[in-house]
């Protein structure tokens, strides 16, 4: 090995060492070599997929307590906001902010009966629901324990394709109702 002397253009050779020059080179020795235009292929896809994963994590949220709410509608139960502060375990001025954007969206209303689901949010808290529960029979089918497999559902149900969504359906062979992500 060389020793650790100098800059790196000096220990290493070329051939050897990835320069960070802020473009992705190449291993040219090994034949790994790419030209500019396929790093900048992969420069743009990568900014897509990046661009893609920002925009679900805003959803998140929304899909998120709209999904709570939706449960506990199905259960009869009415949502206050002390009880999506006990869910999500954030504090009471981070509900009233989301459940109020939530509302300007047009899927929660707020009343004397606590904060209900219009039907766009009604509409959207089932496809959720569903997605949820998809996602955890599949990872249920695989051996995952049924905590285990409502905890990984809620990290992912929000990154998957509707492709994958569809092999999950038949993989499992249910003739479930269209599911979206």
């Amino acid at each position: 090995m060389y020793p650790i002397v100098g800059n790196k253009s000096q220990i290493y050779p070329k051939s050897i060492f990835r320069f960070q020059t802020g473009a992705l080179s190449s291993y040219s020795a090994i034949g790994m070599s790419e030209t500019k235009k396929q790093i900048g292929d992969k420069r743009k896809r990568l900014r897509s997929t990046h661009r893609a994963i920002r925009g679900q994590h805003r959803d998140e949220r929304t899909e998120d307590y709209v999904e709570s709410v939706y449960r506990r509608e199905r259960k009869e139960l009415t949502t206050r906001v002390v009880d999506l502060q006990k869910i999500f375990a954030v504090s009471h001025v981070t509900v009233i902010r989301a459940v109020d954007k939530l509302c300007e969206e047009g899927f929660l209303e707020r009343g004397d009966n606590g904060i209900t689901l219009t039907p766009k949010g009604k509409d959207l808290g089932a496809r959720c629901y569903e997605r949820h529960q998809l996602i955890e029979s599949f990872l249920v089918s695989l051996g995952v324990s049924e905590d285990i497999a409502s905890h990984d559902a809620e990290g992912i149900e929000h990154h998957l394709s509707p492709e994958t969504l569809a092999a999950m359906r038949q993989h499992l062979g249910s003739s479930r109702s269209s599911v979206s992500s």
